[in-house]
């Protein structure tokens, strides 16, 4: 599973809060296994996210500042 995190700009989350929390919350198999993070989600003009946009980003993986856990 993927997760794409857009902080606010006094925030300090780390990858490793996001997986602590996952883990006390959520099923193994539910559980991020690649974190991105970025600066906004797509969106379409209506305001519905462009999930293709961010399946683009995952396929970058290795060179786009993912994290694999």
């Amino acid at each position: 599973m993927c997760v794409t995190v857009v902080l606010k700009p006094e925030a300090t989350l780390t990858e490793e809060k996001i997986i602590e929390y996952a883990a006390k919350r959520l099923a193994k198999y539910k559980q991020p296994k690649v974190i991105f993070f970025a600066d906004t989600i797509p969106r379409n003009p209506s305001g519905k996210i462009l999930k293709k946009v961010l399946k683009e980003n995952y396929k970058l993986w290795p060179r786009a500042g993912l994290f694999y856990y």
